[in-house]
């Protein structure tokens, strides 16, 4: 249903909205400028990738794919698809950690995974965008 707010905003125009508001809900207005132009260029499997990512907030791909017009449906179904491998993850960590009596351990560890998986992620496109500036 959050996907679909947010895919409704993006259709019927909260655009000049969200850019006002959004560094309220941690969206800056060049989240949704280049998630608008991913949409753009990859049509409607930028749902979907755009849902893998673990990175990325799943309420700016809701926005873009709204601003550009991807029909609703195959919306739902890559956004249901989409979100299945992080619910699945997210559940079976949520039962390694009932079943293991030392969960701090487990949680520390998960925590460095998802610190060190971000850094690698931020440094891999800071390194991309300097070759795409010196290629210009």
């Amino acid at each position: 249903l959050g996907a679909c707010v947010g895919w409704s905003l993006g259709r019927y125009g909260a655009l000049p909205i969200i850019l006002r508001i959004g560094k309220y809900i941690l969206i800056k207005p060049h989240h949704i400028y280049k998630a608008e132009a991913f949409a753009r260029k990859y049509g409607t499997w930028s749902v979907l990738i755009g849902r893998l990512l673990p990175i990325v907030p799943f309420k700016v791909f809701s926005i873009a794919a709204g601003i550009t017009n991807i029909p609703i449906l195959p919306f739902i179904l890559y956004t249901l698809i989409g979100v299945f491998p992080r619910i699945l993850l997210l559940t079976l960590f949520g039962a390694a950690l009932v079943k293991y009596t030392k969960p701090v351990i487990l949680v520390i560890f998960f925590a460095l995974l998802i610190v060190i998986a971000v850094r690698l992620v931020q440094y891999l496109m800071k390194k991309n965008s300097k070759k795409k500036k010196n290629n210009v």
